[in-house]
């Protein structure tokens, strides 16, 4: 079951870069550079923040995510991203209750949900521009080393 999940994760990884590659050839625009200003307050929900692309892409922040914290999630320019990256908290709490329940049945089906999230997230970087996508990468990596660290935890 591990190496199921992990051979999706790699697939879903390997597209993303291919898609983060062909966004590189979309146009700059001031309006979505200027829609990735820093801005030190989270949404009310605490799940959303604005976040300045010259302060991303530390390794330590992916390695050190906590499988326990929601992940930041920043505002990109396109609604279909911001949508599908919101999917995966709602998994990862069910995730959480399922484990501490021990319950194997629904961890299974939850398993199942997170690889067609995967399949979905993977497409997003094609919607993104080229300053997002460095983004985009760094919160799907945190999101999925954060499943994997739930699912070790069990």
């Amino acid at each position: 079951m591990k190496r199921k999940i992990f051979s999706v994760l790699t697939l879903a990884a390997v597209i993303s870069l291919t898609f983060a590659c062909k966004s590189d050839k979309k146009a700059d625009t001031d309006n979505q550079t200027d829609s990735l200003a820093m801005v030190n307050e989270a949404d009310s929900a605490g799940l959303f923040a604005k976040v300045d692309s010259a302060k991303v892409g530390s390794g330590a922040a992916i390695i050190n995510v906590e499988h326990t914290r929601p992940v930041v999630l920043p505002i990109f320019s396109s609604e279909t991203v911001n949508t599908g990256l919101a999917k995966f908290e709602p998994l990862r709490k069910e995730l959480e209750a399922a484990i501490a329940a021990n319950d194997e049945t629904k961890i299974s089906a939850l398993s199942k949900s997170f690889t067609a999230w995967v399949m979905e997230a993977s497409t997003y970087g094609e919607k993104l521009t080229k300053d997002e996508n460095q983004i985009y990468i760094d919160t799907y990596s945190k999101m999925v080393l954060q499943w994997e660290k739930l699912m070790a935890s069990k």
